[in-house]
């Protein structure tokens, strides 16, 4: 039976929707019909019951189940694996069903939620997965948080995120679940306490947007698989939102809360991209 030979761990809203849809194009790499499989995150009842709770589970499953149905509709072979990922009770058995055994190609799992797991369930994912590579793509955290609340206020069924009062997003930019997508140094740790050095790449959202072809090339380096060739449309933008700008005075409230985590990544990395990152947030603080 087949398990993914690597993972996308996050960060949620830094570009894992753009690589599962060019990796998903590349001959040497199979990825599930649907990106995120959430299974080391979620509880073991099928998922069509888990979505009898809260409301965010609800939209979840719908969020599964459309792009289910129209893949279905093209490809009605699938019909069998849609079926199974939705109805079965989850298990590591489950959990390898959902992958290809297919010769000659690496299978992937891109769960951005996956950063955030706990140490036990970061072991649990090495017990399995021993031999996976670990993908993490880093963004400034307070830009990251922002669009993560745009993203949360347009998907919930609520108005948009310029239509929320102040103390309706404060509540959101405190939440302790959004943050934690936030917090890198202590993700990274956990990970790399499981996984060797050699299996855990950290790349960074400002090279997939200024230059997506050498991103999508270090990808495949990294994985091992061959380089994809050029190409124009890896400029498009996937899941795109129009939002304002982050308002300064939210700004200035996040950049001094990061500061502590933006020394500490360019302490570690010392890039160009942690650089910027800890230096808007200097000039916003003041």
């Amino acid at each position: 039976m087949a398990k993914p030979d690597f993972l996308v761990i996050g960060a949620q809203k830094a570009g894992t929707t753009w690589l599962y849809r060019n990796l998903q194009n590349h001959p040497e790499v199979w990825l599930p019909p649907i990106k995120e499989i959430h299974y080391f995150d979620r509880r073991m009842q099928p998922l069509i019951l888990d979505a009898l709770g809260h409301r965010r589970q609800r939209s979840m499953l719908w969020r599964w189940l459309r792009p289910g149905l129209q893949n279905v509709a093209r490809d009605p072979q699938s019909l069998k694996w849609h079926a199974r990922f939705f109805l079965q009770p989850r298990s590591d058995t489950w959990y390898q069903s959902c992958f290809a055994g297919l010769d000659g190609m690496l299978n992937g799992d891109i769960t951005p939620a996956y950063a955030r797991l706990g140490d036990q369930s970061v072991k649990n994912v090495a017990r399995l997965l021993p031999q996976a590579k670990v993908i993490y793509i880093l963004r400034d955290p307070v830009e990251r948080l922002w669009s993560q609340a745009a993203m949360y206020f347009s998907r919930y069924g609520y108005a948009s995120l310029e239509d929320q009062s102040d103390a309706e997003i404060e509540r959101f930019l405190a939440w302790d679940l959004a943050r934690a997508n936030g917090t890198y140094i202590a993700n990274i740790d956990r990970w790399r306490a499981h996984f060797p050095p050699q299996q855990v790449h950290i790349a960074f959202f400002d090279q997939l947007v200024s230059d997506p072809q050498a991103f999508l090339t270090e990808m495949c380096g990294f994985l091992g698989v061959s380089p994809p060739e050029p190409d124009k449309s890896l400029t498009q933008k996937i899941h795109a939102r129009s939002y304002h700008a982050i308002p300064d005075h939210h700004q200035a409230k996040l950049s001094s809360e990061y500061l502590p985590e933006l020394r500490a990544l360019d302490r570690r990395f010392g890039n160009a991209h942690t650089g910027s990152w800890l230096k808007r947030a200097q000039l916003s603080v003041g």
